[in-house]
């Protein structure tokens, strides 16, 4: 990430992020839901670091945990 970004820029890159990340995952968790008669509860997004030294910091995803509300 470039250091010349104000935090008011930061900011507001991650709150774009965030709508484009409820927006895609609302989508999937609603049509999963309807194909699979269950309703979920609560996502969860571990992430690992695997930046190299000196190189951009960067994150991937390594594992995501579904918690569903299935009882009546």
């Amino acid at each position: 990430m470039p250091f010349n970004q104000t935090l008011e820029e930061i900011e507001f890159k991650r709150q774009e992020l965030e709508r484009h990340l409820a927006n895609v995952v609302g989508r999937e968790l609603a049509q999963w839901q309807r194909d699979n008669g269950l309703c979920v509860l609560d996502v969860g997004v571990r992430l690992a670091n695997v930046s190299c030294i000196g190189g951009p910091k960067q994150n991937i995803v390594t594992s995501v945990s579904v918690e569903l509300d299935y009882k009546p």
